[in-house]
């Protein structure tokens, strides 16, 4: 649901992006670093959308990517829970123990009761 949300507030904010544009077609004086001259409002109004959309979208991707030393530090986690486990525990010597020896009760008040 949140999903079809967000695709429809994209369209409405393109579209009302594409009337204002449209309706703002004379030339206007544009001076930007190195170029000086007359540009449509029209095409001005469309690439600060879409310089805007797509600056939007990588700091999007950059926000939500995981971070590469947090995969390893979770994925290390993950590999000592699961080898730590009464399941996977053996009489070998190589077998790794447990940091703590409460590392595998939780940390519940209820639990402890």
């Amino acid at each position: 649901m949140m999903q079809k949300i967000r695709w429809f507030l994209l369209l409405l904010g393109i579209v009302i992006a594409l009337v204002i544009a449209f309706q703002n077609n004379r030339n206007e004086e544009v001076n930007v670093l190195f170029f000086h001259g007359e540009v449509s409002l029209l095409l001005l109004i469309v690439t600060a959308v879409g310089v805007g959309f797509v600056f939007g979208a990588m700091m999007t991707y950059g926000m939500l990517r995981p971070k590469k030393g947090a995969a390893k530090k979770s994925h290390s986690a993950a590999g000592k829970v699961v080898s730590a486990g009464p399941a996977s525990a053996s009489h070998s010597p190589s077998a790794p123990k447990p940091e703590r020896a409460d590392a595998l009760t939780p940390d519940r008040a209820d639990a402890k009761e």
